[in-house]
């Protein structure tokens, strides 16, 4: 990093939301490091300020992109009162926009990276073209590079997916899921990118690799075991999977033997997305059952007919179990 050659390429990843978080950490400190590398960022978001569908709606307003650019800096100099800093941004602007219709340029030619998405409420699967199946979680986006399968299998996961992959020996199954990198060759586990929480890795089949995105911390895992990489990337914690039910969302089916009512409720709680409190006096009775109901009022019920407790619906929503 220095004030001398500017991250062009690395600007307009972040400015047009393809940046990764490793690159979005560095281009903060680039900014960080001086007044100058903070104006010239500020600079090239300004003449960014445009939305661009195609390289032929792109080549259509390149002129005015410029023009406001060239207004920006005129308004910047004239402030400034000092003719040297206009030849200066003058020729700034010119590299600026240079290097940027390049950039995008060879994006478009490139093609647009596609997005898978499944909104909310919705479990989505998709096979990729390499045979591997994936089922996306709810409120969950994979982007898929255009040339996937032909050099390498490299994707990008925002949310939660479960995957079996397809085996390849010679393109490993690459992963990049908030600061976490996942590789594989072919086997089966669910990854959950949470930002607050970091990443959580369960597998079901196989080895898999799993380390930061700087590969500066790295755990093999087997089958029956999770690891969580936390959101400083420090470490990766590996353990084996307490709680199969984490697969609920896929198998649609949550099981439970000698469970606590309070672990039980907080289990519906996050599959059915709704609020359970649990009385104080029985928290800890445990209980054997099995759930594949698609309502939440469905599955309390069977837990009222299967225990001696009573379930009671608030007006808030929340359900309150006794």
């Amino acid at each position: 990093m220095n004030n001398i050659d500017p991250p062009y390429e690395l600007i307009g990843k972040y400015l047009s939301g393809e940046a990764t978080l490793s690159e979005q950490e560095f281009l903060t400190k680039w900014r960080e490091q001086s007044s100058e590398n903070n104006e010239e960022y500020m600079l090239i978001a300004m003449s960014w300020g445009y939305s661009f569908n195609s390289l032929d709606q792109y080549e259509k307003k390149k002129e005015d992109v410029y023009q406001e650019t060239l207004k920006l800096i005129n308004r910047k100099n004239s402030n400034r009162k000092k003719s040297k800093p206009l030849l200066i941004w003058g020729g700034v602007a010119a590299s600026v926009i240079l290097l940027l219709t390049a950039w995008f340029t060879l994006q478009v030619k490139n093609e647009v990276t596609p997005k898978i998405f499944a909104s909310k409420q919705e479990i989505k699967q998709v096979t990729l073209s390499d045979g591997t199946k994936v089922w996306l979680n709810s409120n969950s986006q994979l982007s898929v590079n255009p040339d996937f399968n032909k050099k390498s299998r490299m994707l990008e996961l925002k949310g939660e997916a479960y995957f079996e992959v397809a085996k390849d020996q010679n393109k490993p199954f690459i992963i990049i899921a908030g600061n976490s990198r996942t590789e594989v060759l072919g086997t089966a586990f669910n990854i959950k990118e949470k930002s607050r929480e970091g990443v959580l890795l369960m597998v079901t089949e196989g080895v898999v690799s799993f380390s930061n995105s700087e590969i500066t911390v790295e755990e093999k895992l087997i089958k029956g075991e999770q690891a969580i990489l936390a959101v400083d990337q420090s470490e990766i914690k590996k353990d084996l999977i307490q709680d199969f039910n984490r697969f609920a969302w896929k198998t649609k089916m949550l099981n439970f033997r000698n469970s606590s009512l309070e672990h039980i409720a907080k289990s519906l709680s996050n599959y059915y997305q709704v609020e359970i409190e649990v009385s104080e006096s029985i928290k800890q009775e445990q209980v054997s059952i099995q759930f594949d109901q698609d309502q939440i009022d469905d599955a309390l019920k069977i837990l009222a007919e299967t225990t001696d407790i009573t379930v009671e619906k608030l007006e808030s929503g929340l359900f309150l179990l006794k």
